[in-house]
């Protein structure tokens, strides 16, 4: 599975845009491990955000998409 922005792939260093507004920089994502998951995104809010902080996709808008000859 891909993470997909306004129907552009995600990249790693990415700056993105809360929905309140706030910029942070993706670092990495989980996609999701069944169907009732959403997976997770990782996020840092800033340099002084050491550590990052684990976001749902929603919060930035994205979503994840299953591509061809992903496992089912």
């Amino acid at each position: 599975m891909k993470l997909y922005l306004n129907g552009e792939l995600v990249k790693k260093g990415q700056v993105v845009e809360t929905f309140r507004g706030e910029k942070c920089t993706v670092i990495s994502w989980i996609a999701p491990h069944k169907p009732s998951s959403s997976g997770k995104v990782y996020v840092k809010f800033g340099p002084l955000d050491k550590y990052g902080q684990e976001i749902y996709p929603s919060v930035i808008g994205s979503e994840f998409r299953k591509e061809e000859g992903d496992a089912q």
